[in-house]
């Protein structure tokens, strides 16, 4: 329920904006980290003690020695001043709170705490408080809209939100299917703390399916006139900078400033005589639709805060220095934010009320008893606090984790949200915990796979030919650099490489869970995906749609991208899901094997390319190595699938393999291939007695194919293959990726008890603060603050280059091979 502040928030235009303009504003005071290269926590720490070292050993030569170690170090600290006195005046209140400041009168001044900052920002985050009418932030949201949909000319695709990756909504609309299923009966809506309003892209209905306009004949003659007028005022109605932003975000095949493409039958100026390079940035921005401005900022508080600073020595010490940095002589202070993160529990159980503990007017007074529980709504109506109370539970920060499950269903499908739940499932037990007990995961799930199948599209959004000016870094600490320098950053269809790496440490997360695998093949079922465009697909089950998503990711890897980190990744979560494959729907399984076969084809020919040597087990590094390394995994993922245990219930897969025999039959023919008897020997057989069993039952179609099996599946279950299972650790699966490990060995005939798990860096910092920064300034303020872009030296930036600088064989061959490769596969 909302307390009195959010009431207020939602209503008052004023505070509303006064709130967005204070969360600007921290973010501009916390800037100083992005202009200046990172030095995580780790490194500061250890630059502080070796200087401190080298002061104390050279105390006789250096007057005052331990005051020049001091500001030698401190020399360095400065840069962050905001940032390290809101960390310092964090943990002191921290400690003010646990001891002597428990006393203290009611009518005494309540500083801040981190509990306080953290409660908001979380609430802010479940509430998502719409800015009210007659406000500046209702005003920017509905200008933001109109750049999407009349002057970029972007529409929304049948679930609501836009395809284009450089067009971001911060929630997702929800779909009311309607009732009876009659045309027109729902909405599309975005639902933000239980309060339905309607949807950033105007109005609209949903009829079977798809989402149609909805304009009532009066409103004809008024929306023709209110475009026109809004049109024809655009350029001065508009912010320079949001103009530039929308400029910047059309793209190379549509440099048109208003309404659509000039085609002979629509207006618009003819992008001939319109360039986009004096506005070209040196950031990959997109257009951001906020529904909610504050949830959305009060999200990069919450993850500079978080994410900063996480490395400390813990200390006894209360005798605190009063310096503006977050050292002392003898030791660092503590996150305090983390540290409250680590007790975040859910207010629903243990006598917590059904609200936030920290709600309303209860913000002023979190420092009273701050140990003590605490109900905020009593029968009186009136804030209770138990003074002197002997009590069982301390004041811990909580909040309602249904709630918060539910506010990130509709925000994981871009970056913000999928940081912001990566933090809290990093820094939060309890909360991970109450997230693998789920077997609704499917609502996190999916906004994920979404995201991977948009960015992993061939029709890509072409914003300016760029290329990256700096190794890209990923979460293990290791630089990757492009080798095509012909596949531009702005050309991909995703905006960053690290949002890819999230999304596939997010899944990884979910499937090392031992429940995850088998609920999403048996229990999690989806009655239609109307974002996938490929094929109709109805009643999938969520293992199916993964099993589909990531091989599409990593074909797109393979063949665009050819980061070790993704594919490592995707890998593991398949092997993950393969012990538990049953029952994978038809087209999953056609895509599995089609893969299996294009990829056994193209590593044979780099194989011979290579002298007829193949590449070391678990080497990545190479494009061979990623090939080989692909064939290894999709063969441990089929075999998995035609075990006796389950091979009735995945006749889907025989039948693909069937299908493809003829170049499985030739890969495994070919002079020099690498494939080895003990590796195929189980799926040949498979294949051998299918075929046989098909041939025998004179079946000419598909379905009769698969009755056929179906009457047969006793034999299927009997066909064994020559020669007994080599055994193969499964911690070779995976080489060089020290994010990755596995809990135990196994065999290629029973792997049922092994698990790839995600295991955090010793200093993430290096991957997660230059990647906050980089969804700050490139998606969440980049229309509504003016970064000096050119001066940004935590994150990479990109260089634009011209056409003519590019040869025109390297500028194709890297579209043409994709595209052949590809073929196979699709």
């Amino acid at each position: 329920t909302s307390g009195p502040a959010m009431d207020l928030l939602r209503s008052v235009p004023e505070l509303y904006d006064a709130t967005v303009l204070c969360l600007l504003l921290l973010n501009v005071l916390f800037s100083t980290q992005l202009y200046q290269p990172l030095l995580s926590s780790s490194e500061l720490r250890e630059e502080f003690h070796n200087k401190s070292s080298n002061s104390n050993k050279n105390s006789n030569v250096v007057g005052n020695g331990s005051g020049n170690t001091n500001h030698s170090a401190n020399t360095t600290y400065e840069k962050n001043f905001f940032l390290d006195i809101v960390m310092q005046q964090a943990f002191e209140n921290r400690q003010k709170m646990n001891t002597k400041y428990q006393q203290r009168q009611n009518n005494s001044f309540h500083p801040w705490t981190s509990q306080t900052i953290l409660a908001s920002c979380l609430n802010w985050i479940i509430e998502r408080p719409a800015p009210p009418e007659r406000s500046i932030a209702a005003h920017f949201r509905d200008m933001v809209s109109t750049v999407a949909r009349d002057i970029k000319g972007e529409k929304l695709a049948p679930d609501g939100m836009y395809e284009n990756h450089a067009v971001v909504m911060a929630s997702a609309p929800v779909l009311d299917e309607g009732k009876g299923g009659s045309a027109g009966a729902g909405s599309a809506t975005e639902q933000s703390g239980g309060n339905a309003r309607p949807s950033n892209g105007g109005g609209a209905s949903r009829a079977n399916g798809s989402l149609t306009r909805r304009r009532s004949t009066p409103n004809l003659l008024y929306d023709a006139t209110n475009k026109v007028v809004r049109i024809s005022s655009s350029l001065l109605l508009l912010p320079f900078r949001l103009m530039i932003l929308a400029l910047r975000a059309i793209g190379d095949s549509q440099h048109y400033l208003l309404g659509s493409p000039k085609n002979g039958s629509g207006g618009g100026f003819d992008h001939t005589k319109f360039a986009l390079d004096s506005i070209a940035s040196p950031t990959n921005d997109v257009l951001w639709l906020s529904d909610s401005p504050v949830a959305d900022l009060g999200s990069t508080i919450f993850l500079i805060i978080s994410n900063n600073y996480r490395a400390s020595s813990p200390s006894d010490s209360s005798d605190l220095d009063a310096a503006t940095t977050t050292t002392t002589d003898n030791h660092f202070v503590s996150n305090a934010f983390r540290s409250d993160l680590a007790s975040l529990d859910d207010n629903r159980w243990d006598g917590w009320n059904s609200s936030y503990s920290l709600n309303g007017n209860a913000f002023l007074d979190e420092t009273n008893n701050a140990f003590e529980s605490v109900d905020l709504n009593n029968n009186n109506g009136s804030t209770d606090i138990n003074h002197g109370q002997n009590v069982k539970q301390k004041r811990l920060l909580t909040t309602n984790f249904e709630h918060l499950f539910q506010s990130f269903g509709g925000t994981l499908h871009n970056e913000l949200g999928a940081l912001t739940l990566y933090t809290l499932l990093q820094s939060s037990p309890i909360f991970a915990a109450s997230l693998a007990a789920r077997s609704d995961l499917d609502m996190l799930v999916i906004p994920l796979l979404r995201t991977i199948y948009f960015s992993s599209s061939i029709n890509q959004h072409i914003a300016g030919r760029t290329t990256a000016a700096s190794a890209k870094t990923t979460p293990s600490g290791e630089k990757i650099v492009n080798s095509s320098s012909s596949v531009a950053v702005s050309e991909n269809p995703f905006r960053s490489q690290s949002q890819l790496y999230v999304i596939m440490i997010l899944l990884l997360i979910f499937s090392q869970d031992t429940s995850f695998g088998p609920d999403s093949f048996r229990r999690s079922n989806i009655s239609v995906v109307i974002w996938y465009k490929e094929r109709n697909l109805k009643n999938i089950s969520l293992g199916s749609l993964i099993v589909l998503s990531l091989l599409r990711c990593i074909s797109f890897n393979l063949n665009r991208m050819q980061d070790p980190f993704l594919l490592s990744n995707c890998c593991a979560v398949l092997l993950n899901l393969s012990p538990h494959i049953v029952n994978i729907h038809s087209y999953a399984a056609m895509r599995l094997a089609s893969v299996l076969v294009s990829s056994m084809k193209r590593y044979t020919v780099l194989v011979m390319k290579n002298g007829g040597r193949p590449a070391e087990e678990g080497d990545v590094s190479s494009i061979l190595g990623m090939y080989a390394e692909t064939c290894r995994i999709l063969l441990q993922v089929v075999k998995h699938g035609i075990r006796r245990r389950v091979v009735e219930k995945n006749l889907h897969l025989v039948y693909a393999l069937v299908y493809h025999q003829r170049d499985f039959s030739t890969v495994l023919k070919a002079k020099k291939s690498p494939f080895r008897p003990p590796d195929t020997e189980k799926i040949t057989a498979m294949i051998k007695k299918a075929d046989g069993l098909i041939a025998e039952a004179s079946a000419r179609t598909a379905e009769k194919s698969m009755e056929a099996l179906k009457k047969s599946t006793h034999i299927l279950k009997g066909s064994k293959s020559g020669k007994s299972s080599r055994s193969i650790s499964s911690g070779a699966s995976i080489a060089d990726d020290s994010t990755i490990s596995t809990t135990s060995s196994s065999t290629v005939s029973g792997m049922e008890d092994f698990r790839f798990t995600y295991e955090e860096e010793a200093d993430p910092e290096i991957f997660f603060v230059p990647y906050v920064w980089e969804v700050i300034v490139s998606c969440v303020t980049a229309s509504s603050l003016e970064w000096n872009k050119k001066r940004i030296k935590v994150f990479a930036l990109i260089e634009h280059m011209n056409e003519s600088s590019i040869p025109d064989s390297q500028e194709n061959v890297s579209n043409l091979t994709y595209a052949k490769d590809l073929a196979d596969v699709v």
